[in-house]
């Protein structure tokens, strides 16, 4: 990962925390529901005429028609995931949703989870799926910090690390 300048990094600190938790959490929980994740990733992003941040991803081998209720369970527990992180950092709750909710990388995530809840036969309804990721975050969260603290390490894990850090 091409660093920005250490002034820049340490203010962003948190962020890159934030969102290696966040790319973890998919990735681990798309494992775990069956997704063929191929790898996660994280970099330091400056375009043109705009301040550095991080951007992250992560990637499946090919394209799946999953149900309803993975697709929506996976995009919401990275945002969900991200939002526990920050609150354990000593971010308020309200605080970390409103961070989480305004930032332009977690709209897809948003969409997804709509669509997902409104346009397709999902099972789950709002409060359905927060409880399913919630407890999802809870039974894996050992998995998704050690893939959270990998990533930030080595900038982008394959579907080999990943299987070895979640055994």
């Amino acid at each position: 990962m091409t660093a920005p300048p250490a002034a820049v990094a340490e203010r962003l600190a948190d962020d890159l925390h934030a969102i290696s938790v966040h790319e973890a959490a998919h990735a681990v929980i798309g494992i775990l529901l069956g997704l063929p994740v191929a790898r996660v990733w994280l970099a330091w992003r400056k375009p043109w005429l705009s301040d550095w941040h991080v951007q992250g991803r992560s990637e499946l081998s090919r394209r799946v028609d999953e149900h309803p209720d993975v697709a929506a369970v996976v995009a919401a527990v990275g945002p969900a995931a991200e939002i526990r992180c920050r609150v354990a950092r000593g971010v308020r709750p309200s605080a970390a949703r409103r961070q989480v909710h305004r930032a332009r990388c977690n709209r897809g995530d948003f969409r997804e989870v709509a669509a997902a809840l409104r346009d397709r036969e999902s099972e789950l309804d709002a409060a359905g799926l927060d409880v399913e990721v919630e407890g999802l975050l809870d039974l894996n969260w050992d998995a998704v910090t050690a893939v959270a603290a990998a990533l930030r390490d080595h900038g982008r894990l394959e579907r080999r690390d990943l299987d070895r850090l979640t055994r």
